[in-house]
């Protein structure tokens, strides 16, 4: 029985699916899947196909040097699920001006709150430190929103 993944191989022959179809270096995979063009122009290669090309060398060329256990965690963390999730996370609330707002907030925060009761000799409630993380964190979720609209309107 043929796999749905090889139908789409024999179907669409990117390089892609040469290289993990016939364990050869990029150089040969993209070779095969040259488009024809006049002998005068330089071939046409896609540039999405050559770098996915090259990103499945990489990792099977990494991959056989890891420990089993870690080859097993590297497929786990490199699959194509994980990395859309990964990315679409990336992209909305696990931005890095969030990050960065939520802890610089929970830090100065922290150590405004802890010289102050400290100075009038009241206690800090526990939930403070993780109050200050969400607020800093919608914090640089804004900022970094209006930096995005901002470039927008700025490009026209």
């Amino acid at each position: 029985m043929v796999k749905k993944s090889e139908k789409i191989s024999q179907v669409n022959p990117t390089p892609a699916n040469v290289a993990r179809k016939t364990k050869k270096p990029i150089k040969k995979a993209v070779a095969k899947t040259k488009k024809k063009a006049p002998s005068k122009a330089p071939p046409i290669i896609d540039p999405k196909l050559l770098e996915s090309a090259a990103y499945i060398d990489a990792m099977e060329r990494i991959n056989k040097k890891l420990p089993r256990y870690q080859k097993w965690f590297s497929r786990l963390v490199h699959s194509q699920s994980i990395d859309i999730i990964s990315n679409l996370l990336g992209r909305s609330i696990f931005r890095p001006s969030a990050i960065i707002g939520a802890g610089s907030l929970a830090a100065i925060g922290m150590l405004a709150i802890w010289l102050n009761a400290s100075n009038l000799g009241h206690q800090i409630s526990d939930g403070v430190f993780g109050i200050l993380i969400i607020v800093g964190w919608v914090m640089g979720l804004v900022v970094d929103l209006a930096f995005q609209v901002g470039r927008e309107l700025s490009k026209g």
